[in-house]
């Protein structure tokens, strides 16, 4: 099979993500993510779960530094302080 054209269930996706199967279906609710049918199941491009995953990984630095700053200010210090 086409590594391009290979599909995945919403169960192995959300497995491929590290998420749990209700945060994907959330996912896939708001189109994030983007799936079709196929046989009345629904079903999703394995590259466009690796792209998610690539995407999602790139920003995590910048959202966990801010998290981090914003939940606990006292706790991030600079080198200055």
């Amino acid at each position: 099979m086409d590594s391009e054209l290979e599909t995945v269930s919403v169960e192995r996706a959300a497995e491929l993500l590290g998420v749990p199967k209700a945060h994907f279906l959330k996912l896939l609710e708001t189109r994030v993510v983007s799936s079709h049918t196929a046989g009345g199941r629904v079903r999703l491009y394995l590259r466009d779960i690796l792209t998610f995953a690539r995407k999602r990984d790139e920003e995590r630095p910048w959202i966990s530094g801010y998290m981090s700053a914003t939940i606990f200010p006292k706790a991030v210090r600079t080198s200055d302080e």
